[in-house]
This record gives structure tokens, sequence and C-alpha cells, in this order.
């Protein structure tokens, strides 16, 4: 009995002993790792750099005339001003650059656009007769700066200003109501523009933005008339002043 108990502690502690070394033995297995971890979540778009793109919307605002006749020998004088509301649409192309700091972006920006703004008012008329006044923007362009603040890694709203530049057209049409007989002068202004937008990263390289300005072409002399027999003197004055509302895309280099 005692030589069978003795074989049974033997055989437990045996078997204790192999169950530890084979617990020992035993490791977790190591995972293989292949290829580079996933940059998927990776975000690598930026708004430094070159870009250019195209833009379109509307405008609108008014040209404001005057008309001053002077008597040279006296120096008496009248003036006759005359608002005219505009509006027609917009359309061109821009170019700029930009630097990014964190969460700052500066820029410049340039652009030309073609407009159709445009309106012809009666202002006079007495037995059939007519004096007309014509007014048309032909086109326009501005040199700005932009600072904006990125909301998010693709998406920014900005300030922009600068100096604005336009050809305007101011005719004056008298009619009897058969024949019409006119005179009309063209007029390179130069202004100024202020305004803000919002610009959203599609890809990489190409945004699209919404943009409001507000554009002061200031005050030209479009003509000025004397007769020094007859004693008299005729000015005109044109001033323009506009609000544009537009959407474009640029394409980032």
């Amino acid at each position: 009995m005692k030589t069978t108990a003795l074989a049974l502690v033997s055989v437990l502690f045996a078997s204790s002993a192999f169950a530890a070394d084979a617990i020992d033995t035993i490791e977790p297995p190591i995972p293989t790792v292949t290829g580079t971890p996933d940059a998927a979540g990776v975000d690598t778009f930026s708004w430094n750099g070159v870009y250019f793109g195209f833009n379109g919307g509307y405008a609108g605002g008014k040209f404001k005339n005057s008309l001053t006749a002077s008597d040279l020998v006296t120096n008496e004088s009248l003036t006759n001003t005359t608002s005219v509301s505009h509006n027609g649409f917009v359309g061109g192309v821009q170019a700029g650059y930009n630097w990014q700091f964190d969460n700052v972006v500066a820029g410049i920006e340039a652009d030309f656009q073609g407009s159709s703004l445009k309106r012809d008012k009666i202002i006079l008329e007495n037995d059939g007769a007519s004096l007309a006044l014509k007014n048309r923007l032909d086109w326009y362009g501005t040199a700005r700066g932009r600072v904006g603040y990125t909301v998010s890694p693709t998406a920014m709203i900005y300030a922009t200003g600068g100096a604005a530049y336009g050809k305007v057209k101011t005719a004056y049409e008298l009619s009897d109501g058969v024949d019409t007989e006119g005179v009309s002068w063209s007029k390179n202004k130069v202004g100024y523009t202020v305004g803000g937008g919002t610009e959203i990263g599609l890809t990489d390289e190409i945004s699209f933005k919404t943009e409001y300005l507000y554009t002061d072409l200031g005050k030209a002399k479009m003509f000025d008339y004397s007769d020094a027999d007859l004693g008299e003197s005729l000015r005109g004055e044109n001033k323009l002043q506009f609000h544009t509302i537009r959407a474009g895309i640029n394409y980032k280099f």
C-alpha cells in the first residue's frame, strides 16, 4: 500500500512538471506585419502655391452722371445730376499665389472681367423731343491682396481688397422722334475694391469659391467743352459704383 501511494505521488509530480514545461514552452504567436502603415488618414491638403481659374456672377449698382453748364463771363454755373441704376452679368479669369502659415492664408490675386452692365434712361422730354443718357461698363479688373483663416484643412474664409480699373462709356442721344443724333465718350477709370468670400478645396488641386466685392471706379471727367466766343462751357462727369456676387473654380499648380 505504501509503495502504491509513493508511486502515485511520483506520477502526480511528474505530470505537474510536464504540464509546467508545456506551459513554459508555449509562446503567443507573433503577428506578421507586411507593407507600410495606411496613410489614408493623413491630411496632405495645402493652400500654398500658384493657382489659375475662371469665375462668373452678377453685378449691380449706380452710374452717377453730372452735366455742368458755366457762364465764363459771370462765373455762374448750373449742374444737373442723374443717378441711374444698372445691372448685368460679369465673367472672367483670375490668377494668384497663396502662402499658408498654419491656419492663416495670405495671398495676392488679379482678375480680368467682361461685363454687360449698362443702362439707358430718358432724362428730358419736350414736344416729342427727348434726351437719352446711356452708360455702359465694357470691362474691368482688380489687383488685390487676400487674408484668410482656415476653418478646416480644406475650407477657409477670407477678406480681400485692392485696386480696380475699368472702361466706362457714356453717351447722350438727342431725338426728335424721327432722327437721332448723339455724342459718346469712353474713359479708362481707376478706383478700389473690397470684399470677402469663402473657398473650399474639392481635391488637392481644385477648389471652389464664392465671393462678394464692392467696387468704386471713382469720378472721371468725360468731356469739357469751352467756347470763348459764346462765353460758355459744358463739362460732363461720371461716377460708377457697383456690387458683385460671383462664384469660381481655381486650379492649383
